[in-house]
């Protein structure tokens, strides 16, 4: 099994570990956040974690009506122009926790006097020491290139603090009774020529930041065709359409 396979694997582990033993850092960051008056926030992120930040702006939009914003680091490090903030909750979401551009939009948001928080897999990284409040995932050490059980420690961090937030007991319930073993098995695709198959994610709006994961994935790792789509508004949960080729 390679080191991927294995990562991908240890993600129930990783899940059951956050919402069980490290369950206090979410009560303790939600009961700071509600002494101060915010009104919105911002969330600074890259890459996969800027997909899980698209998630928090669905979960927590729902569930506390707050407007939630993507930042835009190159307002900080490029052009010198970071926006003024007030009653904001600046978050930075990054699993290695050293983006600078991630960092700097956190420490100018400090500097602002507004509430920071850092969700990563590094506590004693850059970002962390940056932010006011800190949400380690716990993840352990990711070897693969490919993000996958910081991934998806980082939405359950998100989904976390939003139940922390509300003070939500059946979500909690919800979420610690979720993770369950990687047990599907998948069938290896062997594609020969130029023809290669299509993966086309269909994501309702809240898993429009999974949809899109999935697919940036299926480009990588097997550079399949893939875009995520929107899927039915009524619906709760992805799917995943194959197609033979699209070319």
């Amino acid at each position: 099994m390679n080191q991927l396979m294995q990562e991908i694997r240890q993600q129930p582990e990783v899940i059951a570990r956050l919402t069980t033993e490290h369950g206090a850092q979410f009560q303790r960051a939600a009961a700071a956040i509600r002494t101060r008056n915010v009104q919105q926030v911002l969330i600074a992120a890259r890459g996969t974690s800027d997909n899980a930040a698209r998630y928090a702006q669905y979960l927590w939009g729902y569930q506390h009506r707050l407007p939630v914003a993507l930042a835009t680091p190159s307002l900080y490090t490029v052009y010198q122009t970071p926006p003024r903030l007030a009653d904001t909750l600046v978050i930075g979401i990054s699993q290695s926790g050293t983006s600078p551009d991630i960092v700097s939009v956190v420490d100018d948001a400090r500097a602002q006097g507004m509430l920071t928080l850092a969700i990563t897999n590094t506590a004693d990284s850059p970002l962390a020491e940056a932010a006011e409040l800190v949400l380690d995932c716990h993840a352990g050490v990711e070897q693969a290139v490919a993000a996958t059980k910081t991934y998806t420690a980082q939405l359950a961090a998100v989904a976390l603090l939003g139940a922390a937030l509300g003070d939500d007991a059946e979500s909690l319930a919800t979420l610690q009774a979720s993770p369950r073993p990687c047990s599907a098995r998948w069938t290896p695709t062997t594609t020969s020529g130029k023809r290669r198959p299509a993966m086309l994610p269909c994501a309702p709006a809240r898993w429009w930041g999974v949809g899109s994961t999935v697919a940036r994935r299926s480009r990588s790792r097997s550079r399949w065709a893939s875009w995520p789509m929107w899927g039915p508004r009524h619906s709760r949960r992805p799917t995943l359409c194959m197609a033979p080729s699209l070319w």
